[in-house]
């Protein structure tokens, strides 16, 4: 049987990114639209794992994790806080010990603990594209690992770059991208995915890889073999 997620977010993008990724992964996701909703439908339906934004109208997350920690179902069941707020914000929240990791696209990845329970945090981007790769890089093996599932990571495969590509130094960069077997080549090839990035939240789901773009690279040229993370759906 299949785990059920409960996902509160009041971002409507978020909730159908992060729904969208756990439904592929095989996970039931149960959706709610602010504190107040996630309460009523934790109390509609044991889920075995709530995923939780902070700064949410009604209610937020801290206050939401404290009224489901008070049902006598929910005491021992794993939560995660999945936010785009600042670490200013954070703070402000009690998450005192949030430490980054800098990748590209986005802001860094914020990774840390708040409240009594030591609920873990992970602060990501407010674009869907570094939502996207913040959620695939740090959240999703979280689920898994809450979730009790024994494979936590995507499978990472090598395959040639089909067009030269540009990239950041200093970070490693993830970017968007179709990966296909090619019968008359060694190895799979992989095309980026270029296209505005105000209609990333629509493209992003034609995606089925990540290229990996190492930290000391500054340009991939073309026929360049690289990693790419598979983004394959269970």
């Amino acid at each position: 049987m299949a785990k059920v997620v409960l996902t509160v977010d009041d971002s409507a993008s978020i909730r159908q990114m992060v729904s969208f990724t756990l439904k592929s992964a095989g996970y039931e996701v149960v959706e709610a639209v602010d504190g107040e909703d996630g309460l009523n439908k934790a109390k509609g339906k044991q889920a075995n794992l709530v995923l939780t934004d902070q700064n949410m109208p009604k209610m937020d997350g801290l206050t939401l994790i404290k009224a489901l920690r008070g049902l006598p179902q929910y005491r021992a069941t794993p939560i995660l806080m999945l936010t785009t707020e600042s670490s200013d914000a954070m703070k402000a929240a009690g998450c005192e010990d949030l430490e980054y990791c800098q990748l590209e696209p986005g802001p860094a990845i914020g990774l840390g603990t708040v409240g009594e329970d030591q609920i873990p945090v992970v602060t990501v981007g407010r674009t869907p594209l570094s939502a996207f790769v913040g959620f695939e890089v740090a959240v999703r093996p979280i689920i898994a690992a809450l979730a009790g599932r024994e494979s936590l990571f995507r499978p990472v495969v090598r395959a040639n770059l089909t067009d030269a590509l540009a990239s950041k130094s200093d970070r490693r960069q993830f970017i968007a991208a179709i990966v296909r077997l090619d019968s008359a080549a060694p190895r799979a090839i992989v095309t980026v995915l270029d296209e505005p990035a105000d209609e990333a939240a629509l493209w992003l789901f034609r995606a089925n890889a990540l290229v990996i773009a190492p930290e000391s690279a500054t340009s991939l040229a073309a026929q360049e073999e690289v990693a790419v993370i598979r983004l394959d759906r269970e």
